[in-house]
Formats: structure tokens, sequence, C-alpha cells
């Protein structure tokens, strides 16, 4: 009966931040599709007829990074800041619904936008850049390494939704973040590239080692993918803790 209750809860969460994204779909669209979609692009458009099937590549893993980065943590952390500032989260306690379908409905939302954005970049970059065979080759693995990835991004964007003061400082921070994330990730280039300060700071990223094994697996990379991987999953795990921990039923 227990199980039955936080499924039910899970679904009706679900099923409201569906609604609420459903309002939000063109600032969406514009941020985890068109947005990535069109920096490559201007990339590709300046380098045009340079473009070698392993620059392609990388570009393809660079983009998928850039949608996930952006519509997860600015996604996650401003839907979390709007529930606990505004109080909604309260209300929705008053249901009464368990701390854990509450969390497993966001994050089962945004885990379903994921795996939505990164089909898209995977056949629009792959089928533009004439190397889909290659991702299609490897596309399970490829998929679970992106799905980790995205549920340490959904940890660091519960992080800042659920220790930021105020609205205004929610949306700031979660745009700074996921551009940062974005950018140290070695995901365009070869992590060789970067300076040594950045490439130390990347090491702390999800995405950092989510992107150095699909390369890898993609074979742009000679990264060891079992190493990275592990590393990946022990990352997601603390983000996750930290960020979802930070859920109170009622703030004080």
């Amino acid at each position: 009966m227990r199980v039955k209750k936080v499924l039910t809860d899970t679904y009706i969460i679900l099923i409201i931040n569906f609604m609420s994204l459903r309002t939000a779909i063109i600032p969406y669209i514009v941020i985890a599709i068109i947005l990535p979609l069109g920096f490559t692009y201007l990339i590709s458009l300046a380098f045009k007829g340079m473009i070698t099937v392993d620059a392609a590549t990388n570009m393809l893993v660079g983009v998928i990074v850039l949608s996930l980065s952006l519509s997860i943590i600015n996604g996650i952390g401003q839907n979390l800041g709007q529930d606990r500032l505004l109080k909604r989260l309260e209300l929705i306690a008053s249901y009464p619904v368990s701390p854990g379908a509450y969390i497993l409905g966001v994050s089962t939302v945004f885990i379903i936008s994921s795996l939505i954005n990164v089909i898209i970049m995977v056949f629009s970059g792959g089928i533009a850049w004439n190397i889909l065979d290659r991702v299609l080759r490897v596309f399970p693995q490829l998929l679970s390494l992106l799905l980790i990835a995205s549920l340490g991004l959904i940890g660091i964007g519960a992080v800042i939704g659920t220790r930021s003061s105020s609205l205004p400082q929610t949306y700031a921070l979660t745009n700074i973040v996921s551009f940062i994330i974005a950018m140290f990730t070695p995901a365009y280039y070869p992590i060789e590239m970067m300076p040594t300060p950045i490439r130390i700071l990347s090491q702390f990223l999800p995405t950092t080692h989510a992107a150095l094994a699909a390369r890898s697996l993609l074979g742009v990379g000679q990264y060891d993918i079992v190493k990275h991987t592990v590393f990946l999953v022990l990352l997601t795990s603390i983000y996750l803790f930290f960020g979802l921990r930070g859920i109170k039923w009622y703030e004080e």
C-alpha cells in the first residue's frame, strides 16, 4: 500500500512539473536546443571545410554537454527555488506528499527532458556533421553516461535551489553556474589544452568525466573509460546527496 501511495504521489508531482514546464516551453527550447545548436553551428561555419570527423564528434559531445548544463541546472535549480521560496513546498507537503515522492517526481521530469535533449542532439548533430553511424554504434553506452551526468547536474542545480536566499539570487546563480560548467567541461576540445587551474577545477565536474568517457567511446580520445565512469558516479552521488538533503518541507 505504501509503495502504491509513493508511486501515486510521484506521478502527481511529475504531472504538476510537466504542466509547469509546458508553460515555459519556448524559453526551454531556446535554452536547451536552439542556443547549443546555434553556438555549434557558428563554430562549424567559422571553420567550414576544415572540420574533420573527429572534430565533428567533439562538437557533438560539446553541444550535448552545453544543452544538458543549461537546461538541467536552470530547470531544477529554479524549480526548487520557486517551490521553496514561494512556499509551494509547504502546500505540497500539506496534501500530504512524502519527501521521497516529491524528489522522485521532480527528478524524473528532468531525467525525461535530458533523454529527449540527448536524442535530439544526437540525431540533429549526427546528421548535420555526417557522423550518425559512428554515434549509433555506441548509443546505449553513450546514453548511460549522459544520464548519469544528468543526475549529477540535478544535484548541482538542487544545491543552488535549496540554499539560495532569494529568487533573483537563484536565477543568477543557475545561469552563471550552468555556463561555467559548460565552458569548463573539456567537450569541444581536449582537456590537455585547458590551463592548469581550470583543468584541476574541471575534475570536480561530472560532465568532465562523462565527456572524456564519451569521447573515448566515440573513438576521439584514449581516456580510461572505466576510471572516468567511476569518478562520474562518485561525483554524481556527492552532488545528489548534498543537493537533495537540502530540501525541507518547512522553511525556518
